[in-house]
């Protein structure tokens, strides 16, 4: 079975569209990714969800579950909280 049939079959079970299954199937193939990982290193203290996340959020754009816009909003929401222009300055 195909990705786009498997996003109508998702959709159309839940009553929805396949652009919105293919929201929910992303996520939840992001999910399972991380927890995995999560349990193989589950003795080591690693900081692992974000590159995990970032693989996982690739590989689910690549597929073609996600559109590449969300990406780039992903790229701008990390870049606004390292920059953090509401931070307070001293200066007065």
């Amino acid at each position: 079975m195909a990705f786009e049939e498997l996003l109508e079959a998702i959709g159309s079970y839940l009553g929805t569209t396949a652009e919105v299954a293919g929201f929910i199937a992303g996520t939840a193939v992001i999910l399972v990714l991380l927890i995995v990982v999560m349990l193989v290193l589950s003795g080591e203290k690693s900081n692992v969800i974000m590159p995990v996340s970032s693989v996982g959020i690739m590989l689910v754009v690549l597929i073609g579950w996600w559109p590449l816009w969300t990406i780039i909003f992903m790229l701008a929401m990390v870049a606004f909280m390292v920059i953090n222009p509401f931070k307070e300055t001293s200066g007065a």
